[in-house]
Order: structure tokens, then C-alpha cells, then sequence
């Protein structure tokens, strides 16, 4: 909150917002700071916020504190659900005015823009986290271990979001990455889902490498559009609405993928070591796994694990595959004619 609070006074007396300035005498007159607090649409933020309180509360509570079923948890998705129409009301009864334009979420290169960044920052996200596990739990290895195999998938990321800005700024048109990511990062997903307690660790690497190299293809372009599309003065708006999608994204289904792995580490424990205490497990680090589990039922727990991340890695390939809908809406555009 005090961040929160010296950028908003840095805006406020540093930046000049869209507007502040009057037609009179040139563009002289400033307008008075109640003029330019009205812009702030203070009432949809009051209204916004909360309501992004109450699902990020609904989803960690139904996750891990009380389940899905508790009223409490039934109770945030519903005023999360209740004050987002009235936030989608406020944009639209005040148009232009608004803290997302109607009219800029009605351009579908945004809203595709916004679902694609989505999906793509959340497969990435849920395929780390459950590697991780992977790698500490059902491999033992050390969690630096794990962050160094971590690095393939991260470094394509970096290596293919430079190369797709460099190809687009020299031909221009930015949609062909997006189907690159479209139609290579599901068959990298896919091979993750293969992966057992012997998988060759260079295999693994590699599928890791191309998931990164294929998302990162596309991982930018949104931001691309937006600045070809809109005008300047509403590229900060559009902005905001992509990274939004892309950060709301991985929240949402992180939450999701706990609640699918641990349901299927329980269903899969049981069924491989039925006489091991599920519920003790829960309780133990990764890295403790081997100690707390005698050896002889040692490789029956580490093959419910491998059964339960495998399981959750289908939620990666899900998204994967959903990020179609991002190049299939987009308008082919060029960001040469932007720039001319």
C-alpha cells in the first residue's frame, strides 16, 4: 500500500494525464486537479478491486483452506460475480470516461490479445510449478536442482520472444507467431504428459526447451497489436487490459491445478499404496517425502505422484490448445503501416 500510494501521488502531479489540458490559448489552460481526479473513476476502482479480493480469496480458500463447497467460499464467487457487473455497468455507463472503455474491449485484437496472453502465461506457469514438483518429489532432486532444470523452458521463452520482435519489426505482420505457439506448444505439452519416474533427463529438458521457444513466439505479440491497432493515447489502456488477461490468468488456474493434483494424488496414492496415511503426506515437504515413507512403499507413493503431476499437465496442454483462439480473432495487420 505505500507503494500503491507514492505512484499514485507520482502520477498525479508528474504525469499528465489524456486531457488535462484545455483548447485555450493553445493548450495552455490546465484543468483543476478536481477535474482531473474525476477522470480517475475512483467508483470503478472502489468497485473493481473488492471484487478481485473476493475471487482471489474464493480461490485460495477452496483450494487449500475450506473447499469448494463451503458457503464461505460460495459466498466470495457470488460478490465477486455481483460487483464485477457493476464495475461492467460503471465502464458503460460512462463510455470514454471510463477506466476500460467499452469501445476498447469491443476491438477484438484486445480481447484476443487478452485471452491469448492468458492462456499462454498460465500454461507456462502451471507446467514450472508442477515440474518442480516432479523434480523434487517424485525425482528427489534439491530445489536449486529443480530451478536449474527449470532454466530450458525459461531461456526458450527469452530466446523466442527477441527473435518473433526482430522477425516482426523486419516483415511486419505479427499473427504467424501466434499460430507458431498455437500449433507447437500443444505437441511440447503433450510430450510433458509423458513423463514417468525413468524419463531421460535430457528428454525432459528438451520438451521443456520447445514449450518455452513456442510460447515465447507469441508471448509478446499481443502487446504488438496493441500498439498497432489503437491510438496512442489509448495504448496505456490496452496495455492494461493484456496484462491483466495475462496475469489473471495464471492465478486462476494455479488454483485450479492444486485443486486437480491434490484430488489426484489422493485417488492415486490410495490406489498404488493403499496403506499409506494420504493425509499425513500432505503435510510433508517434498524433499521429506523419502524419509517419511518406508522403503517398501517408497515406490508405490513416488508412482502416485508421477500419476498426479501427469494428470495436472493436461491442464497445460488444455490451455495450450485454447490459445487458438487468439490468431483465429486477431486482424492481420502491419506494424509497418502503424508506423508510417
Amino acid at each position: 500500500m505505500p507503494l500503491g500510494l507514492l505512484g499514485l501521488v507520482a502520477v498525479f502531479y508528474l504525469d499528465e494525464m489524456p486531457g488535462s489540458r484545455g483548447d485555450i490559448a493553445g493548450g495552455t489552460e490546465t484543468r483543476s486537479w478536481r477535474e482531473q481526479l474525476r477522470q480517475l473513476d475512483l467508483l470503478g476502482t472502489a468497485v473493481f478491486v473488492p471484487s478481485l479480493v473476493c475471487l482471489l480469496l474464493a480461490l485460495e480458500f477452496g483450494t487449500a483452506t475450506f473447499g469448494w463447497k463451503d458457503p464461505r467460499v460460495i459466498i466470495l464467487f457470488v460478490v465477486f460475480a455481483i460487483l464485477l457487473g457493476v464495475f461492467a455497468w460503471l465502464q458503460y455507463k460512462q463510455q470514454d470516461q471510463a477506466t476500460v472503455p467499452p469501445r476498447i474491449l469491443k476491438n477484438r485484437n484486445i480481447t484476443a490479445g487478452a485471452w491469448f496472453a492468458s492462456c499462454c502465461n498460465a500454461s507456462l506457469a502451471v507446467t514450472e510449478y508442477y515440474l518442480s514438483v516432479y523434480f523434487q518429489g517424485v525425482r528427489g532432486f534439491s530445489a536449486f536442482r529443480s530451478g536449474i532444470y527449470a532454466l530450458p523452458m525459461i531461456i526458450g521463452v527469452c530466446v523466442a520472444s527477441v527473435t518473433s520482435g526482430y522477425l516482426t519489426s523486419w516483415l511486419g505482420y505479427y499473427v504467424p507467431y501466434m499460430y507458431f505457439t498455437t500449433l507447437i506448444a500443444p505437441i511440447a505439452a503433450g510430450l510433458l504428459t509423458t513423463v514417468d519416474l525413468t524419463t531421460d533427463l535430457v528428454k525432459l529438458l528438451t520438451y521443456q526447451g520447445i514449450l518455452g521457444f513456442a510460447i515465447g513466439s507469441g508471448l509478446m505479440i499481443p502487446q504488438y497489436a496493441v500498439q498497432t491497432v489503437l491510438d496512442p493515447k489509448e495504448v496505456s489502456i490496452g496495455y492494461a487490459v493484456v496484462q491483466f488477461g495475462s496475469q489473471l490468468g495464471p492465478v486462476i488456474y494455479l488454483s485450479a491445478s492444486a485443486a486437480l493434483f491434490t484430488n489426484r494424488l489422493k485417488a492415486e496414492i490410495q490406489q498404488h499404496s493403499p496403506s499409506t496415511n494420504v493425509g499425513a503426506l500432505e503435510n510433508v515437504g517434498l524433499s521429506d517425502i523419502r524419509n517419511s515413507v518406508g522403503t517398501d512403499r517408497l515406490g508405490d507413493v513416488l508412482l502416485g505422484y508421477d500419476a498426479a503431476v501427469v494428470q495436472t499437465l493436461y491442464l497445460p496442454l488444455a490451455l495450450t490448445c485454447l490459445t487458438v483462439f487468439g490468431p483465429v480473432a486477431m486482424e492481420w495487420r502491419s506494424v509497418k503501416r502503424k508506423r508510417s
